[in-house]
């Protein structure tokens, strides 16, 4: 798999200068993330399902044309994102009938999300599968699936593993 890449012209006017906004400057300029009128990233804003399914399958140019059971998406290009993150197994609804795309993501979920894109690209995750290390301490009681992503996300240096990942905590676009 690759990463789209394209040269967007937005600029936002509420983000810093640090590495949090070049990070949000990358991804608009690769037109993945937050192209909104007002020019405002709002980055203390929740990322809901259909922000991070937008994001994802925009980075990496998934949709599928086949015919999407989720009643709750109308727009045809979301229903195009939805069924091409389902069919390469990064991103499912809510059930198999419903996208749930209002619900807000928690950063578990998004662990889950963003590793199951590294699985999709065919990365190697041996390390983290024979020796399932994380420096988070809060991660413990996690289902095996939360913390191998976590711990995936960790090997690419999405996370740093220091403090508490808190895990049941929604995801805010700065994040």
């Amino acid at each position: 798999g690759t990463f789209k890449a394209t040269t967007s012209d937005i600029r936002y006017t509420d983000i810093q200068n640090n590495a949090q906004g070049n990070a949000i400057r990358e991804l608009a300029k690769r037109g993945i993330i937050f192209n909104t009128t007002t020019r405002l990233v709002q980055s203390h804003k929740q990322v809901n399902k259909l922000d991070i399914m937008t994001m994802i399958a925009s980075a990496m140019d998934l949709s599928s044309n086949a015919k999407s059971k989720y009643m709750d998406l109308e727009n045809a290009q979301h229903l195009k994102h939805a069924q091409g993150l389902l069919e390469a197994g990064i991103m499912s609804g809510a059930t198999s009938s419903r996208f749930n795309p209002t619900a807000p993501i928690t950063k578990q979920e998004a662990a889950i999300i963003i590793a199951n894109m590294y699985r999709y690209l065919n990365q190697d995750l041996s390390k983290v599968y024979n020796e399932l290390t994380s420096n988070y301490r809060d991660i413990a009681n996690l289902t095996l699936e939360a913390r191998q992503s976590i711990a995936i996300l960790e090997l690419f240096g999405v996370v740093d593993g220091t403090g508490a990942f808190n895990p049941t905590q929604t995801l805010s676009r700065g994040e």
